[in-house]
């Protein structure tokens, strides 16, 4: 059996990082022991989040999408990776560039 748990603090579980205030699962045993230590604390129904903030949150654009597809087009147009500390200006001016030439 498992609980639905909060992190109180930042801590690995079961491979995952966790920040404070995630939820996570655990099993009764390892549940009971982060509650006593106070790394966790259990869920309540007045902590779950309203379904339309849980909704609004599930569809947040990823903040690197931008820079992924300029790195994926970078990649395709020059048949290699762009440098590492590129920034979207100067990948989207060198993709400029080579659709000029």
């Amino acid at each position: 059996m498992t609980k639905e748990l909060i992190a109180t603090q930042g801590m690995t579980y079961a491979t995952r990082r966790l920040r404070p205030g995630q939820t996570f699962q655990a099993s009764d045993r390892d549940a009971d022991l982060l509650i006593r230590i106070k790394r966790a604390r259990k869920v309540s129904p007045l902590d779950a989040p309203p379904a339309a903030l849980a909704e609004k949150v599930a569809q947040q654009v990823d903040p690197d999408a931008e820079m992924k597809a300029l790195r994926t087009k970078y990649l395709d147009v020059f048949g290699k990776r762009p440098g590492p500390k590129w920034g979207p200006d100067e990948l989207s001016c060198r993709i400029a560039e080579a659709a000029k030439a």
